[in-house]
């Protein structure tokens, strides 16, 4: 049976994702455990109390088994109301496993990348933020694709917020497109694409939010030219640039 084979195997790993193969079927075990607790994610945390700053509210600095059975929480929820995330086969007190579906987005190639696969994550996302809830930290390794249907599913909701404000929907999109920065192959018409593709499927109240956002991360360019000079290679700088340069081409039309 799948939960005595998770029992025997379970002793040998530590906290974090891990894959399984019982019966020739794929699975991924999460144990919880890990801290994400730091100095800078607190002061995010105490920040994002102001409302200009509402967009950084985080859950990251909760207990990491309150973590792990809220993650349990809203997958089973999502996955009752029909959204685009794993089936949750076993979970005990530490961990739970879900089925193993497709590659992560970070895994593909140029060529299978289509239109109609960005164009699904967008929608299946929107599913998702139609629920109320908003992933909290949406990066490319946390979107799996199944190259032959082009189906998504959404991983890795230990962040995730219920009853979620626009802005905080908002995020999870810029999240993900400025971590498109990793696909080298993504130029910056693929991502007025997709910009163009979550603008058409957005009310009015999210385009706000939105462009709010988007001014936020373009006036915060400069101090991320002054950081660059002495760290050439931080993501975070390098995407805050990324995305300033696509409100750059952008703006002059939708926004």
């Amino acid at each position: 049976m799948l939960n005595d084979y998770i029992t025997s195997e379970l002793p040998k790993y530590n906290t974090g994702v891990h894959k399984l193969c019982y019966n020739s079927r794929l699975y991924w075990l999460k144990i919880g455990g890990e801290s994400k607790t730091s100095l800078l994610r607190r002061m995010i945390k105490k920040l994002s109390k102001f409302e200009l700053l509402s967009f950084l509210s985080t859950n990251s600095t909760l207990d990491s088994y309150i973590r792990l059975k809220h993650e349990i929480k809203i997958i089973d929820f999502l996955y009752d109301k029909g959204c685009s995330v794993p089936k949750i086969v076993s979970y005990g007190e530490r961990y739970f496993v879900t089925e193993g579906v497709g590659q992560s987005l970070s895994m593909l190639s140029k060529s299978s990348l289509d239109s109609k696969v960005l164009y699904n994550i967008i929608h299946k996302l929107k599913e998702i933020h139609a629920n109320g809830v908003a992933h909290g930290r949406l990066v490319i390794r946390d979107i799996i694709v199944d190259v032959k249907s082009s189906s998504i599913t959404f991983v890795d909701f230990e962040e995730s917020i219920l009853n979620a404000s626009d802005k905080l929907k908002v995020r999870d999109f810029l999240f993900f497109i400025m971590d498109l920065q990793r696909l080298e192959f993504i130029t910056i018409n693929d991502k007025i694409k997709i910009l163009d593709m979550w603008i058409s499927l957005s009310t009015k109240q999210e385009n706000y939010e939105l462009k709010k956002l988007f001014v936020i991360l373009y006036n915060l360019r400069f101090l991320a030219y002054i950081i660059k000079i002495f760290k050439p290679k931080n993501k975070l700088v390098n995407q805050v640039l990324s995305i300033s340069k696509l409100y750059l081409n952008y703006r002059e039309h939708n926004l």
